[in-house]
């Protein structure tokens, strides 16, 4: 939390060098509000540090050596400044925090020459630059200090075993996939944005030779990345969306410049002041509804251009789970519990599993890639989750959730399950859940 705070100030601080305040201020409102962006910095994974890293990287680099060298071209040395550092610094921490941040290194020296047009020039500040990073890189991983060239051996391995030659089977479209293709991540881009990425976007294509010169070749530059990026992470077979984030929020920022447009336009129009301020705030108004409409649960939005939650699960399967309050309230149903007792604290799954007292205790399954995530929910309830295809647990539970965009319950050969119920988010059924007939006495009404 403190290092993606300290470099979203970062990012606030550079943009505002760049572009201005008002720029600043409403890219960094957006960024606040995107639940993409918001979902991901809230787990305990690496896409919101990377993105957050990335982008602080890229405008620190941009404000260094692409900004300084129009506002001050007589300064020959102005990459010596503390730009300089922070563009090395945030370019390290994105690196050690995911290799896929390497794209920076050829990007940023492309960056240097398109600016130039000559290579030695280029060359003069790209260097020192890399240099920098690289003392960053050593310092802020201790493992280098030691053993350097089996840690880059490792590093390599996972990037080309795992990162590159590795699919990763999952639904798109409704089909069982290892390989998404080229048009997974705009599909991404298009179902995981904001209502305002789209708007912004349009806002800026409209507005862009209105713009000043130094606005247009920004925009120029940070689609040039997010490309750069986009292209990195089409090209491996294994595609998860939240690769994507990276790319999403460059072109959150290329909104921005549109939606700033939009307001310096209205608010130097003759009309009232008090409509100006109420177009200010129906402009606030759909980020805070969608804020308080998710209720923390943001890995369950997708965009209302595009269906929506009830559209999005059957185009992108989520790879998080969503409705936990959901599920948690289903299970605490007292219906559910009527033939169990709930787990004692000094209990466990592994210690009753051969018991008798088990038959007394309730256990719910879910797919594997879901158990980690719901557990400590089910065991808020005073139940215990367990995995579906792990038999010894299975043939112990009572009941079995299954997702609507993956539901294989006509597979289970084990045992008899028969449908009991569904678990609904916002109007939209996420889950099937199912008892099991070695429990119940399942030609019994419900």
């Amino acid at each position: 939390v403190l290092a993606l705070g300290l470099a979203v100030a970062a990012i606030f601080f550079a943009l505002k060098k760049i572009a201005g305040i008002s720029l600043a201020v409403i890219f960094v409102l957006l960024l606040n509000f995107e639940p993409f962006y918001i979902a991901l910095t809230r787990v305990v994974h690496l896409e919101g540090l990377l993105a957050t890293f990335m982008l602080a990287a890229f405008l620190w680099f941009y404000l260094a050596f692409i900004h300084q060298s129009d506002v001050a071209p007589q300064n020959k040395k102005f990459y010596h400044n503390k730009s300089f550092l922070f563009a090395s610094f945030f370019a390290a921490c994105a690196v050690l925090t995911k290799t896929s941040a390497l794209i920076i290194l050829p990007t940023f020296g492309l960056m240097l020459y398109f600016n130039s047009k000559n290579i030695i020039s280029s060359l003069k500040y790209y260097i020192p630059w890399l240099v920098l990073v690289s003392v960053f890189f050593i310092l802020l991983w201790p493992a280098m200090w030691v053993q350097p060239v089996s840690v880059l051996n490792e590093l390599s391995k996972g990037i080309f075993d795992t990162g590159v030659e590795e699919g990763h089977i999952q639904l798109y479209f409704g089909e069982l996939v290892d390989d998404p293709g080229p048009t997974f991540y705009f599909v991404v881009l298009l179902l995981r944005s904001s209502l305002y990425m789209i708007p912004g976007f349009l806002l800026t294509l409209f507005s862009y030779k209105k713009l000043s010169n130094s606005k247009k070749k920004f925009i120029k530059y940070t689609l040039f990345f997010s490309a750069m990026y986009f292209i990195e992470m089409t090209i491996p077979t294994k595609k998860l969306d939240r690769y994507i984030l990276p790319a999403l929020v460059l072109q959150l920022m290329t909104s921005a410049v549109g939606l700033e447009y939009f307001f310096r336009e209205l608010f130097v129009t003759k009309i009232k002041a008090v409509y100006k301020y109420l177009v200010a705030i129906c402009f606030i108004l759909p980020a805070f509804f969608t804020y308080l409409y998710l209720n923390g649960d943001y890995f369950s939005y997708y965009s209302p251009y595009f269906g929506g939650l009830r559209v999005g699960i059957k185009v992108l399967e989520p790879k998080w789970l969503i409705g936990q309050k959901q599920i948690k309230g289903f299970f605490s149903d007292p219906v559910v519990w009527a033939d169990f007792e709930p787990f004692a604290k000094e209990e466990s799954l592994d210690g009753l599993l051969y018991k008798s007292t088990i038959n007394e205790r309730l256990l719910v399954g879910f797919p594997e890639k879901y158990y980690t995530q719901v557990w400590p929910f089910i065991r808020e309830v005073g139940a215990w989750a367990t995995i579906k295809t792990l038999t010894p647990q299975a043939v112990k539970t009572a009941y079995f959730v299954y997702p609507v965009w993956d539901d294989t319950s006509a597979d289970e050969d084990r045992f008899e399950i028969e449908y009991l119920g569904s678990i609904s988010e916002r109007g939209v059924k996420l889950y099937n859940v199912y008892r099991s007939c070695r429990i119940f006495d399942c030609g019994r009404e419900n």
